[in-house]
This record gives structure tokens, C-alpha cells and sequence, in this order.
């Protein structure tokens, strides 16, 4: 059923926030489904001045297995997006990811097939903001750019993060971290 395979992406995607938001540090900021699927701006020199020491970090989270037409979506985010400092690529376990789409000697191939399409699709926008007039040198910078700080991240399980992280922080023995393990 495809409407529960995309309720359980979701819950899946929660699950990846609220293990990350352990990381965080004071001034740091979290993001859901602002910059992409997850997000965190790390405020390097701890003075919460706006944009200056700041390290953007992307997170695509994915419940299924990574080929060629969902990669090319991935990389159509990123594209479309700031320029961060790390990309992510999160998958839940037992999902796979044929990272052959996310290899330099793609690129071009991957610039080839980007063609407009019927209303305002993801490949459409970057069709506009990369082919529309332009030539492939911003393209190839970024996309570069991207692959070269790409991590990958396969089997990973929001469960274990969740509960290990923050038992610590509820007391093992209290009822919150049967709570925790409610909600996991």
C-alpha cells in the first residue's frame, strides 16, 4: 500500500531528526523539512552571529533503496539548495544505495538528462536554474562540489541512536525511558 509506505517514510524521517538533534550544541540549529528532509547549522565559533563561521549540514532520509531515478532526485535537492558544507545521505536498514549515480564520471551523463518537464517538477527547476540559458560550468562546480562531500549513511537505525543517546539524559530507570522506548 503505497500511502502506508509513505506514512512509514515519514515516521522514519522523524525518527532521523530526533536522533540528530542529540549532536546538537547551544547555538546550533536544527531544521525539519526547512532546507531539506533534515538540516543543521552548526555555529562554529559559538557566538550565534548570523552567517559568519556557520557549517551548513543537508540530510536526505530515504525508506527505500537508492537507485537511479530517486538518486537523481536526491541530487536535484542539493542542486537546488544552498551550497552546504556536508550532504548526507541517510537510508534505513536493510535498504540499499547504488552509489554509481553519486561517482564524478556521472556528471555528465547526469547533465545530459536534464530536461524539462510538464509543470514545476524538481528536474524542471533545475533544468531552469542550470540549462535555461546557461552554460554547465555552474553545474559541474556544484555537483562536484556535492559528490566530494557526500556521506552515505546505509542501515542506519534511529532506534538504537534514540534510545542509547538519550537514556543517559532521561535516567535509565525512569518512566521516560520507557516512554522513549513507546515512541521507538
Amino acid at each position: 500500500n503505497p500511502g502506508i509506505e509513505s506514512l512509514a517514510g515519514y515516521y522514519f524521517q522523524i525518527k532521523v531528526f530526533i536522533s540528530l538533534l542529540y549532536k546538537l550544541q547551544i547555538y546550533d540549529e536544527a531544521g525539519y523539512e526547512f532546507l531539506d528532509d533534515v538540516s543543521i547549522i552548526k555555529d562554529e565559533d559559538s557566538s550565534y552571529s548570523f552567517n559568519t563561521n556557520q557549517k551548513k549540514i543537508l540530510y536526505q532520509v530515504k525508506r527505500t533503496n537508492v537507485q537511479k531515478d530517486n538518486a537523481k532526485k536526491v541530487l536535484y535537492n542539493w542542486l537546488l539548495a544552498d551550497v552546504a558544507d556536508e550532504y548526507h545521505l541517510i537510508l534505513a536498514e536493510s535498504y540499499v544505495c547504488n552509489d554509481e549515480y553519486f561517482k564524478e564520471d556521472k556528471i555528465q551523463e547526469f547533465y545530459d538528462e536534464i530536461i524539462p518537464t510538464e509543470g514545476q517538477s524538481l528536474q524542471t527547476k533545475v533544468y531552469n536554474k542550470y540549462k535555461n540559458g546557461t552554460n554547465s560550468d555552474s553545474f559541474t562546480q556544484k555537483i562536484t562540489h556535492i559528490i566530494s562531500h557526500l556521506i552515505i549513511h546505509q542501515d542506519y537505525k534511529p532506534d538504537d541512536e534514540i534510545f542509547n543517546n538519550y537514556k543517559v539524559l532521561f535516567h535509565f530507570t525512569s518512566c521516560y525511558i520507557f516512554r522513549i522506548k513507546g515512541f521507538i
